[in-house]
């Protein structure tokens, strides 16, 4: 399975997670995205926030990773921005509208977060060997 079909995988399994958990699964990531943009004070790398998270959260080391580096693909932020409505309904992006509707990044002041960047980039390679 390559990166695209692992991203739209996870994507379509955290959709069908009720509201409650995933929002607090979407908040928490995006918490986690901040700390490790901050890696240059905090010393907390992707990796760093791996070890600690992927065991406490029971998620494996390479799920957790592609939850982080992918963020928007993972928790469908663009297709929601693109779009605005859900033309087909579907139950992939159900949860995000919810979400969206619910205003609760503004509320936590977590929106805009994502890893892309020369330092945080996911080497899909890195992926492989972890999935």
């Amino acid at each position: 399975m390559d990166t695209q079909e692992r991203i739209k995988e996870l994507s379509s399994l955290i959709s069908q997670l009720p509201l409650a958990n995933y929002s607090l699964l979407r908040a928490l990531t995006a918490h986690l995205i901040l700390i490790v943009q901050n890696s240059n004070v905090n010393k907390m790398t992707m990796r760093n926030v791996g070890i600690v998270f992927s065991p406490t959260l029971g998620i494996p080391a390479g799920v957790f990773s592609l939850m982080l580096g992918e963020f928007n693909r993972v928790f469908n932020v663009d297709e929601l921005e693109a779009h605005g409505e859900e033309p087909d309904g579907s139950p992939v992006r159900r949860n995000s509208r919810h979400y969206s509707d619910a205003a609760a990044d503004q509320l936590l002041g977590l929106a805009g977060r994502s890893l892309k960047g020369e330092n945080h980039a996911v080497n899909p390679d890195c992926l492989l060997l972890l999935l």
